[in-house]
């Protein structure tokens, strides 16, 4: 569902576009060849596709265009999506790119920039890349910073994601955990079906007893008439 509806925004910018060539006719050839893919869950043949398309976007859509930005976003979150599945995937050029036009265009707090520094880390973390280790930290440090002092659904994400990620202390990644919960839950209510995911996964910090002791505290906001 995330990604039709990734399609179906940049969908939209395309179909503002006036310009008509050859470069733009095989880009929207393909793009109908991608949307397919998606609708038929072919993820992996989806990736690749969309990949050796950011050439041609690159030709069509100048730097500061947001049909750019977007299309990238798209390419980044499908290769995000499955660089658990397949190391290979891992191209951090690209996520670096894609995070760089979506800060370029929609800012640095924006949903699209956090976006683009959760997918960088998930391809960091999950790809086959050289001074794996320095290259995470060193995307923590620029993902923090750019979700300092804000609080919003994608900021919520990505610290959840933080603790679910290595290269931190266990302490460290609990602290994450319990940001994200909380976020949340100032955002979304605490008896949303995120916030009491992210407070039961929070557990798994906690011994067992402690776990045990916690979730059961949660058990009322299961049964909360809000959800």
């Amino acid at each position: 569902m995330k990604f039709v509806m990734l399609l179906s925004a940049f969908f939209y910018s395309v179909a503002l576009a006036e310009t008509v060539d050859s470069d733009r006719l095989a880009f929207n050839a393909k793009y109908e060849e991608l949307r397919s893919l998606l609708e038929k869950r072919e993820r992996k043949q989806a990736v690749e596709l969309g990949v050796n398309m950011i050439k041609l976007a690159e030709s069509i859509y100048d730097e500061s265009s947001p049909q750019l930005a977007d299309f990238y976003s798209l390419v980044n979150a499908l290769v995000a999506n499955e660089i658990m599945f397949n190391g290979r995937l891992g191209d951090v050029d690209l996520a670096r790119r894609s995070l760089s036009l979506n800060t370029l265009i929609y800012g640095e707090g924006s949903k699209q920039a956090i976006q683009g520094h959760a997918a960088l880390l998930k391809i960091i973390f999950y790809g086959w890349i050289e001074d794996k280790q320095s290259a995470f930290k060193k995307a923590r440090r620029s993902a923090l910073s750019a979700v300092k002092d804000i609080q919003t659904k994608e900021a919520a994400d990505l610290y959840v994601l933080l603790s679910s990620l290595g290269f931190s202390t266990k302490g460290l990644r609990k602290k994450y955990a319990d940001i994200g919960a909380d976020m949340y839950s100032e955002v979304l209510g605490e008896s949303s079906y995120e916030a009491l995911q992210a407070r039961v996964g929070a557990t798994r910090f906690l011994s067992m007893s402690k776990q045990i002791s916690e979730i059961k505290k949660l058990m009322p906001l299961f049964q909360s008439d809000e959800r």
